[in-house]
């Protein structure tokens, strides 16, 4: 079977560290590096972004994209690094989120096994202050032993709030639910053709990755687990529970309105008090 080109979609603010891990983690994949390109969509870091990939000219192909700041854009970011993206896979993948050395080849695999098909990738929350690039480059199976820990991007908790929806995925009545941004796969062509990510959610933190999947979904394209295809987020302190949880109801509103039933679905998740009530988490 012919490898396609893989691009991968990277929007960073000011997460200099945490990309500097992430980024000596997609260069120890064991799929093949020449088959791949990094976009990096700096969002306005100051400082920017740019002089920090130079370590990395030598042993990956990436692109550096910098829009002007102007709030939380991530939609907006992605489908920047998106539309300039030579590669027929698209993988997301969040500055902070630490992959695995298959993360690569067991994504390809799925979206080339399976037409149409976007893949999900699975997550674990650590403390990556002990972690070192040299620790990613000559001793990756230290990571995997690190404890989880609670996650404000988790509701507060250490293990990924999806797993319960996981477990019964093959009959999960809307899996777009699952359909996380921080490390998901997809092809290019299907991503074009819903309409990329959805820009209304512009401003606030949340749901734009999900109401992305519910289009794909909707479109025929099968979401599939992949939970080979792991990423370690790497914990840090940019936002509390409160202003996540702050940020989320306000996108949550958005995609009732985007995404037919879906307030009455995550109330059936008991993930809201009442079907009425506006302050869910995602």
């Amino acid at each position: 079977m012919k490898l396609k080109h893989i691009s991968i979609v990277i929007p960073c603010y000011n997460n200099h560290r945490e990309l500097e891990l992430t980024l000596t983690g997609i260069s120890v994949q064991t799929f093949p590096r020449s088959l791949v390109e990094i976009i990096v969509v700096d969002d306005g870091s100051d400082p920017p972004l740019d002089e920090s990939l130079t370590h990395f000219e030598d042993c990956l192909n990436i692109r550096y994209i910098r829009q002007e700041h102007r709030g939380y854009r991530v939609a907006t970011a992605r489908n920047k690094g998106i539309k300039q993206a030579s590669g027929d896979i698209i993988i997301c993948l969040d500055s902070d989120m630490l992959p695995v050395p298959e993360l690569i080849e067991v994504h390809e695999r799925l979206i080339s096994q399976h037409s149409p098909a976007a893949s999900i990738g699975y997550r674990r929350h650590i403390d990556a202050s002990t972690i070192t690039p040299e620790v990613i480059r000559t001793s990756f199976d230290m990571i995997p032993q690190l404890p989880d820990i609670p996650s404000v991007s988790n509701d507060g908790k250490a293990l990924d709030r999806r797993l319960p929806e996981f477990a019964n995925f093959h009959t999960h009545p809307a899996p777009f639910n699952c359909f996380y941004s921080c490390n998901v796969s997809f092809r290019k062509s299907e991503a074009v053709q819903v309409g990329l990510f959805d820009e209304d959610f512009n401003g606030h933190w949340g749901y734009e990755d999900i109401e992305f999947g519910y289009r794909l979904w909707r479109s025929g394209v099968r979401l599939i687990l992949a939970p080979e295809a792991l990423g370690f987020h790497q914990e840090n302190d940019t936002l509390t529970l409160s202003d996540r949880l702050r940020q989320g109801a306000v996108n949550f509103e958005l995609a009732c309105r985007k995404i037919p039933g879906f307030r009455e679905f995550r109330y059936s998740l008991g993930r809201i008090r009442r079907v009425e009530d506006s302050s869910d988490p995602k």
